[in-house]
């Protein structure tokens, strides 16, 4: 008798509650999660709002959406239960995507991953948004050796991980498409949402032999549904500098530096008494070849909203800084558009493009090692770069190089690129805890870098020289995932992801150059007479690749998960063109135990340990082909 009236009284528990999610303005909200709490059991509200789902009498329902705040109601004896979601900016904060797959709180992510949110990156205006990650992640060093705003950083992520011919670099991912480093230049930094840094062997290895030195996850913004069109314009001007300049006036003067060669005997004190009679300067040469108080500008306009299917996010923007050194800077141009729809409950589509243009202009000194302009402080003093009348020297005797300016002015490089990356994704979840989605992105570059040499250039007069290099770069990416997400016994919660992806990556240049040039105001190439090249060059490579990622926790205290990915690669020869990575890693929250979830000193603790392999193929797209020359 007891054995059967037992699941009869569980089965009595079991009911259907409904209801309605509104925000707080009162508009039906779609697409919000209603999950049994501890469980993978659950829905999401329809067009207009409404849910159905089956539970027993005590346990939780738990309401989330990305960007509102999680209201929890323990079932009772109504069977409706109506809820309010208002905004809470703090919860996004706490979201990550980790490798595919839909996003998760950081909290529940067994990988190491460190997050940098959008009021941290808008504090650092800058042409380049990775800098924004300078402090900001532990084990992160960010860097750019020459200075200019239009510079690439170099990003070491807990040290140097290949001692070979492949790149340190970190593998970037926006939106769920792989770019390169160089499209950060594109970026606008107020479009950014977040910049997730995945570091450990669990949170990389699903990416396989491109991940050996980390993942950059950048986060463009979207419009919130249900939200009347907001326009949001700001401008910002400012000025930069080098960092610490005392470091410069720490230099010998011209006495203490004369003193220093005789004792070294590299001068004898008549001679030296002697270059100080014909030179009583005393110049720091940092003030000649570094400018001071530079300016910078970045004007943005946005406008972001939604309705209860669709939401947008459209934004343009102008971005401008010059550089440390004399003629160099950055001017750039964006536009971008996010747009997400769903269509019904069971479809959801993605549109997002990233339009940038930009002109570099660049100095012929630039570089940390360049004499004339990393180390250029260290010149003798003894010199001045003007004459007894305060007019510039064109050509400075005693230092045997010519003014930085004149040089500059005389030497002319520039690069303007136009760099366009539209993406989009199809999403269905045919029932419920399983999708299917879809994304395909596209990465097109088009740069024309010139390089001129005036013939009036006292180095080489009468003979000019120019060049020019066209490059083309095509990077096409397809990925498809299926996950999917359930429990059993409504403790044991289970996400099985498998994906398979392809990347073609197709560049290709042209240049010509000459020399013989005459006449300043003819530069062209057509106007050279002598020494006429050209060259060509072409590359493709590409990557096949499956995947597969199995995460489970007990009741959110212990975690689990694996991942196996397998990477087919043209660069490598057919021998070695394929590899398997995979890694696993555990995880306790300890704070969730009884002996500590009371403890209000401690507001999080977790242990975590994670073990698994990686490659390298960012190495040269024929590098395994042996090559024949002559000479």
């Amino acid at each position: 008798m007891l054995l059967i009236a037992v699941p009869g009284y569980a089965q009595a528990q079991t009911k259907e509650v409904s209801g309605v999610v509104r925000d707080a303005s009162g508009a039906e909200l779609l697409g919000v999660a209603v999950i049994v709490q501890g469980t993978h059991r659950g829905t999401q509200t329809d067009l207009k709002g409404h849910y159905k789902i089956k539970v027993q009498k005590g346990e939780v329902l738990e309401f989330s959406s990305l960007g509102l705040k999680t209201q929890t109601f323990k079932v009772g004896n109504s069977s409706q239960i109506d809820v309010i979601l208002v905004e809470d900016v703090q919860d996004l904060d706490e979201f990550v995507v980790v490798g595919y797959g839909s996003g998760r709180k950081i909290s529940s992510v067994v990988g190491s991953v460190a997050r940098v949110g959008e009021k941290d990156i808008a504090q650092r205006p800058s042409g380049n948004v990775v800098d924004a990650l300078q402090g900001k992640v532990a084990g992160l060093q960010v860097s750019i050796s020459s200075g200019e705003p239009s510079g690439l950083s170099k990003i070491r992520l807990d040290g140097v991980g290949s001692l070979g011919g492949a790149t340190n670099s970190p593998l970037f991912v926006l939106d769920g498409i792989t770019v390169s480093d160089a499209t950060v230049r594109a970026l606008n930094q107020s479009d950014i949402e977040s910049i997730s840094v995945l570091k450990d062997a669990s949170a990389t290895s699903i990416y396989g032999s491109r991940a050996a030195n980390g993942v950059v996850y950048i986060t463009t913004k979207r419009g919130k549904n249900n939200t009347k069109g907001e326009i949001s314009f700001s401008t910002q001007y400012g000025i930069s500098d080098i960092a610490d300049r005392r470091h410069f006036e720490r230099m010998m003067n011209a006495d203490e530096l004369a003193a220093f060669l005789v004792d070294i005997g590299r001068y004898s004190q008549a001679k030296m008494d002697e270059i100080r009679r014909k030179n009583p300067y005393d110049t720091r040469w940092h003030k000649v070849y570094f400018r001071e108080n530079i300016p910078m500008e970045q004007v943005d306009l946005s406008v972001s909203g939604g309705n209860e299917k669709t939401t947008y996010y459209v934004s343009g923007s102008y971005f401008n800084q010059e550089g440390l050194m004399y003629r160099s800077g950055f001017d750039r141009l964006t536009l971008r558009s996010n747009i997400d729809s769903r269509v019904n409950n069971w479809l959801k589509l993605g549109v997002y493009f990233n339009t940038a243009y930009y002109t570099i202009q660049t100095n012929p000194f630039a570089g940390a090692n360049n004499p004339d302009g990393g180390l250029s402080y260290m010149l003798e003093p003894f010199y001045s770069p003007v004459d007894e009348n305060g007019k510039r020297k064109d050509y400075i005797e005693g230092l045997d190089r010519y003014h930085p300016e004149y040089y500059a002015e005389n030497n002319l490089s520039s690069i303007s690129a136009l760099d366009f990356i539209p993406s989009g994704f199809v999403e269905i979840t045919p029932i419920k805890g399983l999708t299917f989605k879809t994304n395909v992105g596209v990465r097109y570059t088009n740069a024309l870098t010139s390089s001129t040499r005036l013939p009036s250039y006292k180095g080489n007069p009468g003979d000019g020289t120019t060049s020019e290099k066209y490059d083309k770069v095509l990077i096409r990416t397809l990925t498809n995932t299926l996950e999917y997400k359930f429990d059993l016994a409504q403790k044991h919660n289970f996400v099985v992801l498998l994906g398979q992806e392809s990347v073609k990556n197709e560049s290709s240049n042209f240049s010509a150059s000459g020399s013989g040039l005459i006449n300043d105001d003819l530069t062209l190439l057509s106007n050279t007479t002598k020494n006429k090249n050209v060259g060509e060059g072409k590359n493709i490579s590409t990557i096949n690749s499956l995947f597969g990622r199995l995460e489970y926790d007990y009741e959110g205290k212990y975690f689990a998960d694996f991942s196996l990915r397998r990477d087919g690669s043209s660069k490598f020869s057919p021998d070695y063109k394929y590899a398997n990575f995979w890694a696993t890693g555990i995880m306790w929250k300890l704070k969730k135990e009884k002996f500590l979830e009371n403890n209000q000193k401690i507001n999080d603790l977790s242990l975590k340990f994670s073990v698994g392999t990686s490659g390298n193929s960012d190495i040269g797209d024929y590098t395994h082909q042996a090559s024949v020359g002559s000479g």
